[in-house]
């Protein structure tokens, strides 16, 4: 009784990109367009969907690989809980509580 509970972590995640021509910090995505990289509908960085949030950005016609951990982890859970409130399909496919 009395006790009372603090965080004492906190941490983000981020996903990382490597394009040519596109500077660091440069490139914008939203949580629906990263969704979607990742259920692999958009396959190359000039898309459509990534044009529109970047406009104004010379993006390559190059195709986008992925990398990803491989094993659970709570990284990976809250990534792909993320990822479950921003794309209904990613929540109806991949799932919320997978890691």
């Amino acid at each position: 009784a009395g006790l009372a509970q603090f965080p004492s972590v906190i941490g983000g995640v981020v996903p990382v990109i490597n394009v040519a021509g596109v500077a660091p910090g440069a490139l914008k995505l939203d949580g629906p367009t990263l969704a979607n990289i990742f259920l692999g509908k958009i396959k190359t960085w000039n898309d459509p969907a990534i044009a529109a949030l970047n406009s104004g950005l010379a993006l390559p016609n190059a195709k986008i690989t992925i990398v990803h951990r491989s094993d659970g982890s709570g990284t990976t859970f809250n990534f792909v809980n993320y990822l479950s409130k921003v794309s209904p399909e990613w929540k109806s496919k991949v799932g919320e509580g997978t890691s």
